[in-house]
């Protein structure tokens, strides 16, 4: 992060800073009340935009970038975190409910948004398994809707299913 010296009141010159000055910034900025009120307006907006479903989209007025934001200023805080999180978990429930509907690529976008999510953040353990449950519930989904298929002679849905499957674990040779 840049910051600028002010040596010569005419010339500010910019200069690197290292990690620990870095954090030493932050956390001096942490310590004013401009600082506390930016921090808490990110985590309001983030909060809110979190209620309206704006989970990584519109670009720069979503809970993503919001929190982020409110990380970048206090990497430890754990409304950021927790609000990160939430974020991913909404996008399990997303992705398993496309898959109920039989959406299976509108499932797999919506594992991948939640992997990008989770990329930025040290995850919990419970956020992890929901995460790792998204391609395991698409797939077991259109296996069962594939054998089912299979048993009442509907091959080209049992293909279709298959070929779904195929999305959630493209490594399955078996499919």
């Amino acid at each position: 992060l840049p910051t600028v010296d002010s040596t010569q009141p005419d010339e500010p010159v910019l200069v690197d800073l290292d990690e620990s000055d870095e954090a030493l910034l932050v956390e001096s900025l942490l310590n004013t009340p401009q600082g506390r009120a930016r921090l808490q307006s990110l985590l309001d907006d983030a909060s809110a935009a979190l209620a309206a479903n704006r989970l990584t989209t519109p670009a720069d007025d979503n809970a993503f970038d919001l929190f982020q934001s409110a990380l970048s200023l206090d990497p430890d805080n754990d409304v950021a975190q927790a609000g990160m999180e939430q974020i991913i978990r909404r996008y399990v429930r997303l992705a398993q409910r496309a898959v109920d509907r039989g959406r299976y690529q509108s499932a797999v976008t919506l594992g991948k948004r939640a992997r990008q999510v989770a990329r930025q953040i040290t995850l919990t353990d419970s956020v992890a398994e929901a995460l790792d449950s998204v391609e395991e519930y698409g797939y077991e989904q259109t296996i069962a809707r594939a054998v089912e298929a299979e048993r009442v002679g509907d091959r080209a849905r049992a293909a279709s299913q298959y070929r779904s499957a195929a999305l959630f674990k493209p490594e399955d040779a078996a499919i």
